[in-house]
């Protein structure tokens, strides 16, 4: 998500989601439009559009990178869950301050109705599903992941060399975790 706006792709992402909304569907080249110069997509938001990717990219490697639920779940709450249930991105009166937090409403909206507690697990198992099933007429062009199996079969797929160093372990939320368990 922090790509997202690193990039200046919020409001592209804004159009798409509210577009999606009202049942339209994205082409090849509404996604080329803000999207054309990369060759890999992942996380939310682009996670909400896998269908319409998969769709206008017929040609493309689908890597569907899985996790336990009970650990997504703690994930979640630990992370993105948390950060909207406080409130972090809301003026004192309730309102949305800045595209960012438009964009990260959509996405909460479009995947869980607003409510992770009731419907996140639906949606974990829902997305997982809905992939695979996409991506089974092509199954030389889809690879289920977890990371916990390092770079082999990642490289495998990709055709590439695998690398001399170790494979990475980072956690891109640990600074927002323990400011969270220091404020506890």
């Amino acid at each position: 998500m922090r790509e997202v706006r690193k990039s200046g792709h919020t409001q592209a992402w804004i159009d798409l989601l509210k577009a999606k909304e009202e049942g339209k569907v994205p082409t090849r080249g509404d996604f080329d439009a803000f999207l054309g110069e990369y060759s890999c997509l992942s996380d939310i938001p682009v996670a909400i559009f896998a269908a319409e990717l998969i769709a206008a990219y017929p040609a493309a490697k689908v890597i569907l990178s899985t996790r336990d639920e009970e650990g997504w779940m703690k994930s979640m709450h630990q992370t993105i869950w948390h950060h909207r249930s406080t409130g972090a991105e809301r003026a004192v009166d309730g309102s949305v301050p800045n595209e960012r937090s438009s964009v990260i409403d959509l996405c909460h909206e479009q995947l869980w109705r607003n409510n992770f507690e009731a419907y996140g697990r639906d949606c974990f198992r829902s997305h997982n599903r809905e992939v695979a099933r996409l991506m089974e007429s092509r199954p030389g062009d889809f690879l289920i992941y977890d990371v916990r199996q390092g770079w082999e079969p990642l490289c495998a797929f990709l055709g590439k060399e695998v690398p001399v160093d170790g494979f990475p372990h980072r956690d891109d939320w640990s600074d927002y975790k323990g400011k969270q368990m220091s404020s506890i």
